[in-house]
């Protein structure tokens, strides 16, 4: 059956955030409204201060200090997530959702060898011994391309690459199939070669799982080759959302226009050829 047509696993409806500060207050986020289903690969786009990381952030229940929901709901597998305490969010992530974040350096303990952190991320949300968790943190960075891993468990963040880093990153996320996962500019600090792998690392790793992913980006050409939907957002507001192919061939709105203008990939010559995901053909620009 096809993502499209069964129940949604992500809801997020009328969501609108607030930040109070003691002589400043905005509103990053004004009445956001979008599905995910399972299987389904969804993209949030829009320039800087749009509000997409924000609106990722209120998922996992992870706002920073004085930004607080005050309207709206986010559903998730049939739980009502702004219900919840923070106890109850932290059984949530890692286990039903999961984030990938854009700074590999900055989520990594420096001081902690990465062994340690993959296993203290698998028995936060599983009972095992720590040599059963190693055992498993082994089969993960394997399975995201680090050779010799039972070697490299012992090794410190700085000593991995900008691109193995991610890669670690990527295999935590990852390390209790989560149903959904949130990659939030997962490849901003890495070279284009890199990112194309670590993308389509992401894409591989997330379809054997069966997890649902939602792909934060500024780059619409990232999300015409791996999404099936895209939600445009500006202001801190949904600007047109649909089904990829018809938001990138048939923007309804000239802010959507201007971001297909202004990249590089997808811009004309008269007719570019850019890979829609489950779809291999020339499309008109």
């Amino acid at each position: 059956m096809s993502v499209l047509m069964t129940a949604p696993l992500l809801g997020v409806d009328g969501l609108t955030i607030e930040i109070r500060g003691r002589t400043r207050h905005t509103i990053p986020v004004r009445g956001v409204t979008f599905a995910v289903r399972a299987g389904e690969r969804l993209a949030i786009v829009g320039e800087s201060g749009s509000g997409k990381s924000m609106t990722a952030t209120a998922v996992l229940g992870l706002l920073p200090p004085g930004a607080r929901i005050t309207a709206g709901t986010i559903t998730l597998d049939g739980a009502e997530l702004t219900a919840l305490s923070d106890d109850e969010l932290r059984g949530y992530r890692g286990s039903v959702m999961s984030l990938i974040p854009q700074d590999p350096l900055g989520s990594l303990n420096p001081v902690r060898r990465v062994g340690w952190q993959i296993v203290e991320a698998i028995q936060a949300h599983e009972r095992v011994s720590r040599v059963a968790a190693r055992a498993r943190a082994a089969e993960l960075l394997t399975m995201v391309g680090i050779d010799e891993a039972a070697d490299r468990l012992d090794a410190y963040p700085h000593e991995f690459s900008g691109g193995m880093r991610q890669r670690v990153l990527i295999a935590m996320a990852l390390a209790l199939r989560p149903r959904l996962l949130i990659a939030d500019e997962p490849t901003t600090a890495l070279d284009v070669t890199v990112q194309a792998q670590v993308l389509d690392l992401i894409d591989q790793l997330a379809s054997e799982a069966g997890s649902a992913v939602i792909l934060i980006t500024h780059d619409l050409a990232v999300a015409a080759g791996r999404t099936d939907s895209i939600v445009v957002m500006r202001d801190g507001q949904v600007k047109e959302s649909g089904p990829t192919a018809r938001v990138l061939t048939a923007p309804a709105t000239a802010y959507t226009r201007d971001l297909l203008e202004s990249s590089p990939d997808l811009r004309r010559p008269r007719k570019s050829r850019f890979v829609l995901r489950d779809q291999r053909e020339e499309v008109p620009s």
